[in-house]
């Protein structure tokens, strides 16, 4: 077995709660970054290539950020990517 393996072995109910918690905290973040900038869902999904609901999945954490996609949430909120995850440490 690969690496992809051994990390799906890691994934028990404890650290899929706190994966959850993690795309909650930096959906949370999205939304309160979007909400200062005073940018509508669509205005943001616009900017970074994606639709209004999933823009809202993302910030009610019920859809897990990719990495490219969160590339370009951090351009179109003018943020660097740690600002996402302040709080969780």
């Amino acid at each position: 077995m690969g690496l992809a393996a051994n990390i799906i072995e890691l994934e028990t109910p404890a650290t899929a709660t706190a994966i959850n918690r993690i795309d909650r905290h930096i959906g949370a973040r999205v939304r309160l970054r979007r909400l200062l900038m005073g940018i509508e869902h669509a205005a943001l999904a616009q900017m970074i290539g994606a639709t209004v609901p999933e823009v809202q999945r993302h910030e009610a954490g019920g859809s897990r950020i990719d990495a490219k996609r969160l590339f370009h949430i951090c351009r179109a909120l003018d943020v660097p990517a740690s600002y996402f995850f302040e709080g969780l440490i």
